[in-house]
């Protein structure tokens, strides 16, 4: 289980995807890429069980960690804030499935505790998760994921 740097961002898009959150966390420590997915209509599980929509987006580098700021590009186009930051524990990882806990948290407490993500189906060009705040009680890599859908 490794602690990873992670980042929650408000995206005031100008475009198709309106007004969500930015998910990102560091691919595990040997990588310097950060996983993203957008959160539609910028809602955070924050009760046990409670699910939203999760679209896997493209990777980004390291920078986004610290981004905030205007995006003048197509892709994207509006305004980047940072809503919370710091650290998460990861108990599991794989192509799936990724549970992990909130460790060190800077900005506000918008997501305390463990959350998790599911992929809703395995297909390669699937992109669509689910995110859901997982029990708070201590996580193991065999936690059984498929009883909190």
């Amino acid at each position: 289980m490794e602690t990873v740097p992670f980042v929650l961002q408000k995206h005031l898009s100008e475009g198709h995807a309106g007004t969500h959150f930015d998910l990102r966390i560091r691919y595990l420590v040997a990588t310097k890429r950060l996983a993203s997915w957008a959160l539609p209509k910028a809602i955070i599980p924050t009760q046990s069980g409670q699910k939203v929509l999760a679209v896997r987006t493209p990777d980004h580098s390291m920078k986004w960690l610290k981004f905030s700021g205007k995006l003048d590009s197509d892709y994207g186009r509006g305004r980047v804030t940072i809503v919370q930051h710091g650290f998460v524990k990861i108990i599991k990882w794989t192509s799936m499935v990724i549970t992990f806990g909130i460790v060190d948290s800077k900005k506000t407490d918008l997501m305390r505790g463990n959350y998790s993500l599911f992929r809703y189906r395995k297909m390669r060009e699937n992109q669509t998760w689910l995110f859901f705040k997982s029990k708070d009680q201590e996580l193991r890599e065999d936690y059984n994921i498929i009883s909190m859908l």
